[in-house]
């Protein structure tokens, strides 16, 4: 029961904490001039994801643990998609991946492909492949180089292909170097509840008998992306729903980047020879619910369902609720 209340004692931190760290880092952005495609694509994807980087990497240094690190981060993907199925339900003018950019297709290209090659390689060292360098898989200095191109080529797609958007005027109150002492003292906080957060997903894998893997993708995942459904809500309430979207898409972006960081870390091997293929099934539900996206983006379906959300959002919710049941079962056996 303890470990229940240690998780949800964690998770709240882990809210109170990453909004104040998404507040103070779009605070900063205004104040020194940069642009909103920067904001939801790399700044606000990147400071909302800390708390993946923390539990993540403290899965790996304090737990030892493949499993639950890879497995949290691709749950995070699934479980940011999933978050698009709330933003709809509080849009009220349509489907809401029919009223934002098009461009938007871009990303979520970029997480297919990223996503893609981790099941893949997941599946080739469980075969008995060896690919690494040094202990580190070789796909490792590949995401890092192509995320550094993805952000470039996202930022420079919507910066030619959408119209300059109105920022706001910078705010005189308070000097910018607070706001970088809250942002730091913010990150602080996250990554330590990240370290107790890592150490009770473990427990609870232990107590349950679940497995590490189902426990990563649900628990871990749901409490560390908590941050971009506070950020991605209070977009849409200001009226920002492509701020919302990218900041979830860029986020999933960042998240294949942290599996190289906990590569390099993780000292036995390269770092996904060692994950169980039971986490293939977080991967291939976000490559579902990723062309989901991706369709409905293209589509642009203009009515919604009975249930007056998206028919997008619909099947977004029904395949993450299966991936999620599917996981539980191989995790149990």
């Amino acid at each position: 029961m303890m470990m229940w209340v240690e998780f949800l004692i964690g998770a709240a931190l882990i809210i109170l904490a990453g909004t104040r760290l998404s507040r103070y880092a779009d605070q900063i952005s205004v104040r020194t001039g940069l642009g909103g495609a920067f904001v939801g694509f790399i700044l606000l994807a990147t400071v909302t994801s800390l708390p993946e980087l923390a539990v993540s990497a403290t899965s790996i240094v304090a737990v030892g643990s493949p499993d639950l690190a890879v497995s949290g981060l691709l749950g995070s993907n699934t479980f940011n998609l999933a978050i698009i199925v709330l933003l709809d339900i509080l849009y009220r003018s349509g489907p809401l991946l029919q009223k934002v950019y098009p461009g938007h297709v871009l990303s979520a290209g970029l997480g297919v492909m990223f996503i893609s090659t981790v099941s893949a390689l997941i599946l080739f060292y469980e075969h008995g492949g060896i690919l690494e360098i040094l202990g580190v898989g070789l796909s490792s200095f590949i995401f890092v180089g192509i995320y550094i191109v993805a952000v470039r080529l996202i930022f420079r797609y919507e910066r030619r292909m959408r119209e300059t958007e109105k920022e706001e005027e910078k705010s005189e109150k308070g000097p910018i170097a607070a706001l970088v002492v809250k942002t730091i003292a913010a990150a602080a906080v996250i990554v330590g509840v990240g370290i107790w957060l890592s150490l009770t997903g473990e427990k609870i894998a232990a107590a349950t008998g679940w497995g590490e893997s189902f426990v990563g993708s649900l628990f871990l995942a749901a409490a560390t992306s908590l941050p971009e459904a506070v950020v991605s809500i209070g977009a849409l309430r200001l009226g920002r729903a492509d701020m919302a979207i990218s900041n979830l898409l860029g986020s999933n972006l960042f998240n294949m980047v942290v599996i190289a960081v906990c590569d390099v870390l993780y000292r036995p091997g390269a770092l996904l020879k060692y994950v169980s293929p039971a986490g293939l099934m977080s991967g291939l539900t976000a490559l579902v619910m990723t062309g989901i996206v991706i369709t409905a983006l293209v589509y642009r379906t203009k009515t919604k369902s009975i249930l007056r959300i998206g028919f997008e959002a619909v099947a977004l919710g029904f395949v993450y609720l299966m991936g999620s049941y599917f996981l539980f079962v191989l995790s149990s056996r």
